[in-house]
């Protein structure tokens, strides 16, 4: 047997194949290597891509796992777990167990993933990039972001119930008794301390937040306010007497406990009094704590004005009495009664003013005749007694309804004659005033008032001198002058069962005031009607007409002024009873 390599085998060449297998294997190797490099430049080249394209593979943003994703999709991740860890409520919690919950993402928080991502750098195509991309971890922390101004305004909306203002103890009044309110701790919230912990809560994922709080007390203790109010109910269960003078009453227990109330002051809960609802109150219930003054008066004797001397009145003051049931309340005396002292009231006329105002002599006179009939001597009586005794400063104005007052029979009035709608003749309460008006008036034109609003009968009675009379009627119109001169007058007023008599007194003006009656003009003649009613009265019938009266002023035989007044009457029918 021959070996396969022997040389004696015919037909085959030693060194030639050998040759080519050599060179074979080494095209083979080349080959071999040429396709590990290229292998290995595609996987350095797809490395390269990958890492370049996505996250390093151990990556994570705020403690998110990213590692291998793509930037997107590592966003999106990122985003959705800041919204989670936003989302996640924050409890403020106070001392006294109050609590509320707030979402960070409600209150003004927000974290910036993106920022965060865009920290993490692509490794670049170094082999020690592409390593660090693989092996070495990359943390990411988003930034935590804070609106202050929203964050501020939730907890100052939260937060603003917590806080209270300190309340002193309070006694008020129920019904007739005094009931304590207790007193209340002042409450102040640390707003700015609580917004830090809550940031500081919120980037470190703490659940509870501590809101800070202070207290204080107020000036006046329980303790006290409690002494106090006994004290007040012991005065109103005991009672209070009032004296002035030789004069004692009860102040009632509702209106002692409506007059008082508590301050605090200096640590303490002091009593006072409302005096002046006091006065008010004890004077209406009893008239005799005090005694009005009396005004100096005028009156006439022997043909001449005098005065009436005026009286001091006496009362109690607001202020003394308030002081005294103040310190009853605070020490209730032994005798159960405080006095208080009388003060004198001056008239508000003194004698020395009414000296002052120049009533010295008669200045005018008038006396207005009717005929009798009672109702006349009753209405007409019972006016001049309203106007008896007027004193009418300079400058003031005399009003007729003001004075004589509505004709009621509370008034002193009764029925008697008007004259109604048309210029017929009704009844009605105060009829016959007119005279009364009439004399006033007159009285007053010939005194030299100057007329303020003075009104005439709508029809002309003959009773009366034409164009210088006047009448009135309860709210549809009144008669007024003005006194004009520098003195005041006094006006008297007397009457008969057919006459009343009005005198002014002052001080004369002008040596005479006389007046100067016109002509009758633009007659008017009346007419006859038939009434057939059952309460017709039947009257004459009068014309109408027009006429001026003049007032003239006569100093030393020479009118030194005039004025002049008009007056129109309709005519009245004369009235037969069918």
């Amino acid at each position: 047997m021959s070996d396969a390599m022997d040389p004696a085998v015919p037909g085959q060449s030693t060194d030639g194949s050998e040759g080519i297998r050599r060179a074979r294997r080494g095209w083979l190797i080349a080959a071999m290597a040429l396709l590990v490099i290229i292998a290995a430049a595609l996987s350095y080249a797809v490395l390269g891509v990958m890492a370049n394209e996505r996250m390093p593979r151990t990556a994570s943003v705020d403690g998110v796992a990213v590692g291998s994703m793509t930037r997107t999709d590592a966003l999106s991740a990122a985003l959705a777990a800041a919204d989670t860890r936003l989302a996640e409520p924050v409890t403020l919690e106070a001392p006294d167990g109050w609590t509320t919950s707030m979402r960070p993402r409600d209150i003004g928080f927000s974290l910036d993933a993106e920022a965060a991502l865009a920290a993490i750098d692509p490794p670049g195509w170094t082999p020690q990039g592409l390593w660090s991309w693989l092996t070495v971890p990359e943390r990411a922390s988003s930034v935590l972001q804070v609106n202050e101004s929203r964050l501020q305004s939730a907890l100052s909306g939260q937060l603003a119930a917590l806080a209270q203002s300190a309340r002193e103890p309070d006694i008020v009044r129920v019904g007739r008794n005094f009931v304590l309110t207790p007193s209340q701790r002042s409450r102040t919230v640390d707003v700015d301390g609580t917004r830090r912990a809550v940031v500081d809560a919120v980037r470190l994922g703490a659940k509870t937040v501590p809101v800070s709080i202070t207290t204080s007390a107020p000036t006046v203790s329980d303790e006290e306010a409690t002494r106090v109010q006994t004290q007040a109910m012991s005065l109103l269960d005991r009672g209070l007497s009032v004296q002035k003078d030789d004069v004692t009453v009860t102040v009632p227990r509702r209106l002692l406990a409506r007059s008082l109330a508590f301050t605090a002051s200096n640590g303490a809960l002091r009593p006072s009094a409302d005096g002046v609802r006091l006065r008010e109150r004890l004077v209406k219930l009893f008239p005799e704590l005090e005694q009005p003054p009396t005004d100096a008066q005028f009156t006439i004797r022997n043909g001449k004005p005098a005065i009436l001397p005026a009286r001091d009145g006496s009362t109690v003051d607001a202020a003394d009495l308030a002081n005294a049931v103040a310190t009853a309340a605070a020490s209730y005396p032994a005798s159960g009664t405080v006095s208080v002292p009388a003060v004198a009231v001056a008239p508000t006329l003194t004698d020395e003013r009414a000296a002052e105002l120049g009533v010295r002599e008669r200045i005018s006179s008038f006396t207005q005749d009717f005929r009798y009939a009672a109702y006349r001597v009753q209405n007409i009586g019972q006016a001049a007694r309203y106007v008896d005794g007027t004193v009418l400063l300079p400058g003031e104005t005399f009003s007729m309804n003001d004075t004589i007052k509505e004709r009621t029979r509370e008034n002193g009035y009764t029925e008697g004659f008007i004259i109604g709608p048309g210029g017929i003749f009704r009844e009605e309460l105060g009829g016959g005033v007119s005279a009364a008006t009439t004399a006033v008036w007159t009285a007053a034109f010939f005194a030299g008032m100057e007329p303020v609003h003075v009104r005439a009968h709508s029809i002309y009675i003959s009773r009366y001198a034409p164009g210088l009379e006047a009448t009135v009627a309860w709210g549809v119109f009144d008669m007024k002058f003005r006194n004009t001169t520098p003195y005041a007058v006094l006006i008297t007023a007397r009457t008969t069962n057919t006459s009343m008599t009005v005198q002014f007194w002052g001080t004369r003006q002008y040596d005479k005031i006389k007046a100067v009656f016109g002509p009758r003009t633009q007659v008017t003649p009346y007419t006859t009607i038939t009434d057939t009613g059952p309460s017709c009265l039947g009257q004459e019938g009068s014309d109408g007409f027009r006429i001026d009266v003049e007032r003239r002023f006569v100093n030393d035989r020479v009118v030194v002024r005039s004025d002049v007044f008009t007056t129109a009457y309709k005519p009245s029918p004369r009235v037969v009873c069918g």
